[in-house]
């Protein structure tokens, strides 16, 4: 990992001890960096629950592996927002961009649930939430996260039809 240059003097020893210990200690943060994204990833597995992250300045997103999935996305760094929201509804779009909006003026996190119908799949509802982030006085990042709830809305209405059939039994 690093090299010390031959010589003489007790300098030399502390130097050495000083790059082990920063050696030791970079390779740590290296393995806790990836527990952490090996634990994220399990994380939104067994949640739904993914996130990303969008520079409103550029109109670009970052998506996290788990959001690639629900967005049918191919593994890139940068998305396009715009080119993104196409799939949404049309009803929805506008929605969509209003809520980011929001976050952005009032620093507030917001969030809605839209409809998304990507190119080669089926229909979901995606709960999405935005937390404003300010990364410098000029710039505002968006973190959010994306939650399918395309399965439990169909057991809620499945649910409340069967409600209703057995109100209707009892009279």
């Amino acid at each position: 990992t690093d090299y010390i240059q031959k010589g003489s003097g007790s300098e030399r020893y502390a130097l050495l001890a000083n790059r082990i210990d920063n050696a030791v200690k970079s390779r740590r943060e290296a393995e806790r960096a990836e527990r952490q994204e090996e634990l994220m990833r399990l994380t939104e597995i067994a949640g739904n629950t993914c996130g990303f992250e969008l520079d409103t300045e550029a109109g670009e997103f970052t998506l996290t592996e788990g959001a690639s999935r629900i967005f049918y996305a191919p593994e890139k760094e940068n998305y396009d927002f715009e080119g993104g929201l196409q799939y949404f509804h049309p009803d929805d779009q506008e929605d969509i961009q209003q809520t980011v909006q929001r976050a952005v003026k009032t620093d507030e996190r917001t969030q809605g649930t839209f409809r998304y119908q990507p190119p080669d799949g089926e229909q979901k509802l995606l709960d999405l939430t935005y937390i404003p982030t300010a990364t410098d006085e000029n710039t505002t990042t968006i973190r959010g996260s994306v939650h399918d709830v395309t399965d439990w809305k169909k057991r809620e209405q499945e649910l409340e039809e069967f409600e209703t059939i057995i109100k209707a039994l009892t009279d």
